[in-house]
Order: structure tokens, then C-alpha cells, then sequence
């Protein structure tokens, strides 16, 4: 069942808390809410929940406190300040108390100038004073009855303690994550679950990857804690990461993380026996040239050049974080950490990570042009991203069909993607400009066989290529 109530407390709330979710959401602001949370709550069975909600204008604190006379008799409740988030998501935290509110922050968005200002002045000595005076909404979740939160909780929880929660941007994909927190307000695990049932499965997929990852690296990923289904939904906990974010910038401590993952998993397949391959040929047939000639020809293009440039001839393999990005990865004593791995793959094209971290922080970082973020492709390779070609004992060619595998992979999914489902974020018109600009300069390359200078190795690593 999707998620009916705000929030999508009806996804995670059974989950977390057990029992069963709230049978009615009321507004403070709406006249008629006394009257039927009275008659509401008179006929709420033990264990029976209501939620309910109160906006203030900035300044000044949310009341709640007149809905809720006298629940508190024979009721518990659980309270949250709600903060906005990219397309409809949100971030739930924690007023217990200030060191709550404070062990939760990490879930706040911090990637945009909002975002900072908004950690920074939440950072004061005082923050749940400050945050319950922002205008943002309040949440109190009460339950009918006496509550027995050792024997209803999800077991993982800490006992006595609260919880963060925040929903990820609405895709294919779409979580929650928890930040199950101590009486103190620290962290001690990290809980995912799906947003629906038709999002349940990247959990499944992301705890396996932990798995995996877990049995080729040592320390570069969350640690699984435990895994379940509860309320018809899958979830997971993982350890807390710590440190701080690693950079916008590839740096030699990321491109260490992604060397050990080459060297530890390198493969090789021809061209059309790869799955990233098979996918994107098929996704093209599907789509309808007439929607976009020119869109479908140049991809056309790349496709065909790729395909005859290889002769037949095997191309490297990986597995692949998938979504190696700035906003995925945390850096402690030097050493990278990646999270997130429910895009995971056991046999990406070679490069992959290295290749969606540049584009990825030049269109939606950066706001680079496709044309700048190709001239910028000799910088890459001539730094850290150098030491993961070498792991990977790539050949000058395979580096400029690796690049525009990945190309012609992400511009077509994400078109038959946005044709089914067009995208509300300015952001995905970015990307599409970006690679559409890319998918040229590489067809252009591919079709009279000629390797631009950042594919260009290092002589002792083309004596060992050549070998």
C-alpha cells in the first residue's frame, strides 16, 4: 500500500514504532479539528493513533496545546519540527529535547546556501528554541493508551531514545532514513526502509550490496547491523558514518576508495554482452525517434560509432558504487567512506564512479556546461582519476569508449526515465544539455578514431597496458 498520510508516517511509523498507524491527521489551523479529534479519540481503541498538525508564522511557536488538552491523560505522544526538502521531501526532527533535535541535524539538508545558513543557526547553543520559532510546522503523533515502547519498538531502536526522519527525493527509488538516536541524542544506527511498496525492493538491493561490498573492501562502506520486514515494509540498519563531507573535487582519497574496488573486481566482457550495453540498446528502440530527431540521431550516433570502435574486443568491467557523488560520501583521517549503494552494480563499465562523480558535481555543483566538463576531462585523468585508470589497466582506447558508454548509458535511461515520468527539477534539463553536448564530442572522437589528449597514459603505464 502507498503512503496515504503526510509525511508518510504510515510508512514508517508501524515499522519503527509498531502498531498501527494514525487513522486521522488534523490540522490546528482548521475550526473544526476540536471537535473531531474529541469525538476521534473517544473511539480510538488502545494502542489507536492520531496525528496532528500546527503552523506558526515565523517568530513565533506552533500551539498545539489547545487541540491537545487532556489527551496526555491516557496518551503518549511523539513530536517533530518538519523542514522542507528538494521536491516534496521532507526532514522530521526530533523536540524531546535539544540534544534530540541536535543528534538529528545531520539529516538536514546542507548541499545549497539555505542549507548551511539554516545548520549554522541551528548549531546555537539553544537549537530547539530556535527551530521551534522558524514557522516551520509541528507534528505530535499521540497514542491511545498505555505505551510499552521496549516491547513495540523495532528492536535496533535504543531504548528510551528518539528518532530523525527524512524522506529521500521522490524517484524510482524513494526512502526513508532514520537516525535512531540515544537518551543523549547520539546516533546509533542508521535505519532505511521504502517510501512504498514499489520502492521497497532498493532496500533489499542496497543491503545486499552492503554485503558485498563488505566482503571486497574493508571499511569503505556502513556496516550492516540487521535486516527485516515489519508492517509490509523491508527495512534495514547500518552503522553511523563518521566524519565530515569529502569535497566537491575528486581528490587521491576518493580515487583510492575507487582503485581498491578495481582492482579488487576487475572483469572484462565484449561490448554487447554487457548488461549496461543490452540496457541502453534496448531503452533506444523503445524510444520514439519522432519525440526528439535530433535527440535520437545523436544518440544513434554514439551508439553505432561505440559499438564498431571496439572491433569485437573485450571492455573492462567493475562493480560500481553507482552513485558516487560528493553528497554520498564522508571522509575521516584522510580515508573515503561511501554510502548509499542501492544503485550498486556488480559489472559497470569500468570508470563508471569516476565518471558520474565529474559529471555529476560539474552540471549540478558547478553548473558547468557539457562542452566545459569535456575540456575539463584532461584534468581529470591527469589527476587522482590517474591512479584508477592504472588499477584498472586501461588502454588510451578504452578510456574514451568506457567514457562514452557511460554517456550513452545515463542519456538514454534517463530519457526513457523523463518520457514516462518528466522530471519537476530544473536539474534534470541540466543533465540532459550536459550529456547531449557530450554524446557529440564523443561520437565525433569514436567515428574518426581519434584519442584526445586525456586518454593519453604515462609510459610506464602504456608498457604495461600493451603487455
Amino acid at each position: 500500500m502507498s503512503s496515504q498520510l503526510p509525511y508518510g508516517i504510515d510508512s514508517w511509523l508501524p515499522v519503527l514504532r509498531g502498531g498501527e498507524a494514525p487513522t486521522l491527521f488534523l490540522d490546528a489551523g482548521d475550526p473544526r479539528s476540536r471537535a473531531r479529534l474529541t469525538a476521534a479519540w473517544a473511539e480510538l481503541p488502545p494502542g489507536g493513533r492520531i496525528a496532528l498538525q500546527s503552523v506558526a508564522s515565523p517568530g513565533s511557536r506552533p500551539q498545539l496545546a489547545p487541540l491537545e488538552n487532556g489527551l496526555e491523560q491516557d496518551g503518549d505522544v511523539e513530536r517533530f519540527i518538519v523542514f522542507p526538502g528538494t521536491g516534496g521531501s521532507f526532514t522530521l526532527l526530533p523536540t524531546q529535547d535539544g540534544a534530540a533535535l541536535r543528534g538529528g541535524m545531520a539529516l538536514l539538508p546542507r548541499g545549497r546556501a539555505s542549507g548551511r545558513a539554516l545548520w549554522s543557526l541551528l548549531k546555537a547553543a539553544s537549537p530547539l528554541g530556535i527551530a521551534q520559532r522558524l514557522g516551520r510546522p509541528e507534528l505530535a503523533i499521540w497514542t491511545k493508551g498505555p505505551h510499552d515502547a521496549e516491547a513495540s519498538d523495532l528492536p535496533v531502536l535504543p531504548v528510551a531514545g528518539s528518532m530523525a526522519v527524512a524522506a529521500g527525493v521522490p524517484d524510482r527509488n524513494q526512502k526513508i532514513i532514520v537516525r535512531a538516536l540515544d537518551r543523549r541524542g547520539a546516533a546509533r544506527a542508521i535505519l532505511k526502509l521504502g517510501f512504498s511498496e514499489r520502492t521497497d525492493d532498493s532496500i533489499s538491493r542496497e543491503a545486499n550490496a552492503l554485503k558485498t561490498v563488505a566482503e571486497i573492501l574493508e571499511d569503505r562502506a556502513p556496516r550492516l547491523l540487521t535486516e527485516g520486514r515489519r508492517a509490509g515494509r523491508t527495512w534495514l540498519a547500518q552503522e553511523v558514518l563518521e566524519g565530515k563531507r569529502a569535497g566537491d573535487e575528486l581528490t587521491p582519497a576518493h580515487a583510492e576508495l575507487l582503485a581498491e574496488l578495481a582492482v579488487a573486481t576487475r572483469d572484462e566482457a565484449p561490448l554487447s554482452e554487457q548488461p549496461f550495453f543490452q540496457d541502453t540498446v534496448r531503452n533506444l528502440c523503445r524510444l520514439d525517434p519522432e519525440v526528439d530527431p535530433d535527440w535520437h540521431q545523436e544518440y544513434s550516433t554514439l551508439c553505432e560509432a561505440l559499438e564498431h570502435s571496439t572491433d569485437g574486443f573485450a571492455l573492462p568491467t567493475t562493480h560500481a558504487h553507482g552513485d558516487f557523488t560528493p553528497w554520498n560520501v564522508v571522509q575521516r583521517r584522510g580515508r573515503v567512506r561511501a554510502f548509499d549503494w542501492e544503485y550498486f552494480s556488480p559489472s559497470a563499465p569500468a570508470l563508471y564512479d569516476v565518471l558520474h562523480f565529474h559529471i555529476q558535481t560539474g552540471v549540478l555543483v558547478k553548473r558547468h556546461s557539457g562542452e566545459r566538463i569535456f575540456d575539463n576531462l584532461d584534468a581529470l585523468f591527469r589527476g587522482p582519476a590517474s591512479s584508477v585508470v592504472a588499477a584498472t589497466s586501461l588502454r588510451s582506447e578504452e578510456i574514451l569508449q568506457l567514457t562514452a558508454l557511460y554517456v550513452l548509458h545515463e542519456g538514454v535511461r534517463h530519457e526513457l526515465e523523463e518520457r514516462r515520468n518528466p522530471s519537476p527539477f530544473d536539474q534534470a534539463a541540466w543533465l540532459r544539455h550536459a550529456r547531449r553536448a557530450l554524446c557529440r564530442r564523443l561520437a565525433g572522437l569514436l567515428t574518426e578514431r581519434r584519442l584526445p589528449s586525456w586518454t593519453e597514459l604515462p609510459p610506464s603505464t602504456e608498457g604495461r597496458a600493451a603487455a
